[in-house]
């Protein structure tokens, strides 16, 4: 028998894989027959009724045989798009005051790329992801299903993480209630010198503020071409005026780092409060400061180990993803890998805190749990 450790149960879903119904407990919301009707009519395969119904436990880690399911190698546990959708509702952390959230897994997309650049020949290269398994199911795809199994006909995408970060991926039930939450949001953009809008949570290879639990501070975002070169790339600046912010040269954000834990082998998990994640703000600023987010191939290469030493690399001769992440061999040993590119980058969107949301004075907090593969990677570096 396979186990599942979210020991969640489905019901009248069909597995791509095998003819026997999977039966899940009910999700705790009112369209669920809504929503089971379209997976009935939406699967390809078909049961015979006689065969009646038995329960499928599924684990990310183990097989029947005792084989080890790296939970790296186990994050899409869906075969079709009705299981991506029926996973997807099953992730929902909140569906009030007009929102619909959901905690959205690593490595979905938002939009539909493919869909995007049809019929044009555009190669993007993702070396820095060459050792991470993909789904090209994203939200966009899955959009009109969510319409027909939360009945609600005019449900509209408003904000999520990327790609490469799982966390709060947020729907409005309609364009009003869009707009609503765009509106409360550039508020809580200006009133996030006090308290942050993202709240993430991260594993960094390597060891901050050693005399410091608590950091802040405001610094600038700038996009410089590196040497002989004319590709932008954003930088950290700790010395910018109010011109510069004025003529948009420098984006100005405020950020807050508390040290949630140490870990072995030199990692720690942070709590990263921050007013924005343009162009890749957690990466680089984690990056600038000498303590590389876990798994991030892509602006890791701007810090290297000169004689044991973390040393920051000057963006000429450190382009992104032209380097895998260097991690120590106690990193991989722990978390049972055998090259660093295999690690996934591990950002957490935990928390939105939209301020004045509806009356005022009353602060809206939109929270979304850790996922599987992170808790998993925390166990084994002693963060938990």
């Amino acid at each position: 028998m396979l186990k599942l450790s979210s020991k969640l149960i489905f019901s009248g879903i069909l597995c791509d894989t095998c003819s026997p119904c999977i039966t899940i407990r009910k999700p705790n919301w009112r369209s669920y027959n809504v929503f089971n009707n379209y997976l009935r009519t939406s699967a390809t395969s078909s049961v015979n009724a006689s065969q009646g119904h038995h329960q499928i436990i599924i684990t990310d880690q183990t097989k029947s045989d005792g084989e080890f399911i790296h939970p790296y190698k186990s994050i899409f546990p869906w075969k079709s798009k009705p299981e991506f959708v029926q996973h997807l509702v099953q992730q929902i952390v909140h569906a009030d005051d007009g929102l619909v959230v959901i905690n959205k897994p690593f490595g979905v997309g938002v939009i539909n790329s493919k869909a995007k650049h049809k019929g044009q020949i555009k190669q993007v290269e993702y070396s820095h992801l060459r050792g991470i398994d993909l789904t090209d199911y994203n939200l966009e795809i899955a959009l009109p299903h969510l319409r027909i199994a939360l009945s609600k006909p005019d449900l509209v995408l408003v904000k999520s993480t990327e790609r490469m970060t799982s966390g709060l991926a947020v729907f409005a039930d309609n364009l009003r209630h869009a707009d609503t939450f765009r509106r409360k949001l550039r508020n809580s953009k200006m009133l996030s010198n006090t308290k942050p809008l993202y709240n993430y949570l991260v594993i960094t290879a390597g060891t901050p503020f050693s005399n410091q639990t608590t950091f802040h501070e405001r610094v600038g975002v700038q996009l410089k071409s590196a040497l002989l070169s004319n590709v932008m790339q954003p930088c950290i600046e700790r010395q910018f005026s109010r011109n510069s912010v004025k003529r948009k040269d420098v984006k100005p954000v405020n950020v807050t780092i508390n040290v949630a834990k140490y870990g072995d082998h030199k990692t720690a998990l942070l709590e990263i409060g921050t007013s924005s994640v343009k162009w890749n703000f957690l990466r680089i600023y984690c990056s600038d400061l000498l303590i590389p987010i876990l798994g991030d191939h892509l602006y890791s290469c701007r810090v290297q180990s000169i004689m044991g030493v973390p040393t920051k690399m000057d963006i000429s001769h450190a382009p992104p993803g032209s380097s895998d992440q260097k991690l120590s061999p106690h990193i991989l040993e722990a978390l049972k890998v055998r090259e660093s590119i295999q690690v996934l980058p591990h950002m957490h969107l935990q928390s939105y805190l939209l301020q004045n949301y509806g009356k005022k004075g009353h602060h809206l907090e939109l929270k979304a749990p850790i996922p599987p593969h992170f808790k998993w990677t925390q166990s084994q570096l002693n963060l938990l």
